[in-house]
């Protein structure tokens, strides 16, 4: 009998990771699925690709990107109706 290899955190650190990487590709691509068929290209998804490593990249950086622009259109509108108006008196 071949003896069992041990499990480390580190190989537990790195499953998760892959389980992560895997999981975001798949809910990027989510609007994508029509039928429960469809479903099955989840399980065909590798973390390892470099496709897979480059669209989560480019989920990170839009998000980053769309969350900076949302912020500067906030502040301005913050700014622009920081001026206040009495009431009108009848």
């Amino acid at each position: 009998m071949a003896k069992s290899r041990k499990v480390t955190m580190l190989d537990f650190g790195e499953a998760l990771s892959k389980n992560l990487a895997a999981i975001r590709r798949a809910c990027a691509q989510s609007n994508s699925y029509s039928s429960v068929e469809d479903f099955v290209a989840i399980m065909q998804i590798d973390p390892d690709r470099m496709y897979t490593t480059f669209c989560n990249y480019w989920d990170d950086t839009t998000a980053w990107w769309t969350e900076g622009i949302a912020n500067a259109l906030l502040r301005t509108v913050n700014m622009t109706s920081a001026v206040e108006y009495a009431p009108r008196q009848f």
